[in-house]
């Protein structure tokens, strides 16, 4: 056993870690505010291309005027854009700069591996697959 890791605790009670009535209640919460949020950003999706689909093809006047015209042509244009924004933001995706990592080997950090080893045999986890896999 490394010096690093320290001793386990005394008498800790079995239910410890068990949830309680109030933590899966916000749990819950959590869930549901995320699939409202979710909802009112298809919602918002949905409702700027309907705004756009319906400034296109809706009748015009038969007399046109030039204040009437310049704001339905501004109205589909930021409609339009607001969708296709709204739209790009479902795909985008971020990858992290894997420039910065840095792997650390058992050779360069016994302690830390040792750490991580006992850590894992005391919650009876299994040792980490990045870690075992460049084990030497």
């Amino acid at each position: 056993m490394t010096p690093l890791y320290p001793p386990g605790p005394a008498n800790v009670p079995k239910d410890l870690t068990r949830p309680t009535a109030r933590y899966r209640a916000e749990v819950v919460l959590v869930l549901v505010s995320l699939l409202v949020t979710l909802l009112l950003y298809l919602a918002l999706v949905a409702g700027s291309a309907w705004l756009c689909w319906w400034l296109l093809t809706a009748p015009w006047p038969a007399r046109l005027e030039r204040g009437y015209l310049f704001l339905r042509i501004a109205a589909i244009f930021c409609s339009g854009l607001l969708f296709l924004y709204l739209l790009k933001g479902l795909f985008k995706g971020s990858r992290p700069d894997e420039s910065l990592y840095l792997e650390i080997t058992e050779a360069d950090q016994p302690d830390l591996f040792a750490f991580i080893r006992q850590l894992c045999a005391e919650t009876r986890a299994p040792f980490p697959i990045e870690f075992s896999s460049r084990r030497r």
